[in-house]
């Protein structure tokens, strides 16, 4: 038997919460519910009658994905969706690069322009001579659905500063930043 399984690995704010020097009641609450890592979501496939078919997606790597990945036994990654180049959503691009170099390519969605701050800010990611080798990226163009490993994700224009913002929809499940 197949099944999808959405797993937030992070919800906190830009910051995490508790954020680092705030004293306020959220963030020195001693309640689970306001320890929370920056936002990334982790979308399963499991086959139950055959671990190797199983199929891991990343939507959002910030700058607590190792932690997320030790914490969520994460052991491979088969594709990363991004929703935007904030810092909360891309700092953990050097981690997910640690997966593709141990294991195999990792393939990259997102938008043109979200590509070119990851680019300006993980260069040596995407290297001239690396762009193809681990991390080959796919360009998300408006709100044309692609697929991860069979997974139909599709792409919602969404308003979020002024960086150009994608929410994803995968089944009947919507992840927006």
């Amino acid at each position: 038997m197949t099944k999808l399984i959405a797993t937030l690995i992070g919800s906190g704010t830009s910051y995490g919460v508790p954020v680092p020097g705030c004293f306020c009641e959220v963030c020195c609450s001693k309640s689970k519910k306001d320890k929370r890592l920056r936002s990334s979501l982790l979308i399963q496939k499991i086959n139950e009658n055959n671990k190797e078919e199983n199929v891991n997606i990343i939507i959002d790597a910030g700058p607590d994905f190792r932690r997320q990945a030790l914490k969520y036994n994460i052991d491979h990654i088969n594709g990363i969706a991004v929703t935007h180049t904030h810092s909360d959503h891309i700092a953990g691009f050097d981690d997910v690069y640690s997966f593709a170099i141990r294991n195999k390519q990792i393939p990259v969605y997102s938008s043109l322009g979200c590509y070119g701050g990851m680019v300006e800010r993980f260069g040596y990611i995407w290297e001239k001579e690396k762009r193809s080798e681990y991390l080959p990226w796919h360009e998300i163009k408006g709100n044309k659905q692609f697929e991860i490993e069979g997974i139909p994700i599709t792409p919602i224009d969404v308003v979020h500063s002024v960086a150009q913002t994608h929410a994803f929809r995968i089944g009947d499940f919507v992840y927006m930043p």
